[in-house]
Parts: C-alpha cells; structure tokens; sequence
C-alpha cells in the first residue's frame, strides 16, 4: 500500500517536469524578436562631460 501515496504525487511531479514538451508546443524553437537585433555604436560623450568610470563594469558580448 506504500506505492499508491508514492504515485499520487510522482505523477504530477513528472508532468511538471516535462513542461511544455508534452503538450507539444514549439515556443522554444520559433524564431523570438532578440534574434532580429542590430548592433548600435557606442555612445558618445558631448565635449565639456566627463566619462564615467567604467574598471568596474562588466562587459556584455
């Protein structure tokens, strides 16, 4: 009788598990708006400003 409670909640633990996958959507592999970006240039500094210090940034790729 130990198996039955075991099952009741293993069973909705796999499905949640398999997320979207089981309902078979593909939202994952359609192209996403991201994917269309452009570079831009970097800003720049107006004569007269200082930059700001930037040593402890981080860069973005």
């Amino acid at each position: 009788m130990r198996s039955a409670p075991r099952l009741l909640w293993l069973a909705p633990l796999l499905l949640a598990c398999g997320g979207c996958h089981v309902l078979g959507a593909n939202a994952c592999h359609a192209p996403q708006p991201y994917m269309n970006a452009k570079s831009v240039p970097p800003l720049k500094i107006p004569p007269g400003l200082d930059s700001p210090e930037t040593g402890s940034a981080l860069r973005i790729p």
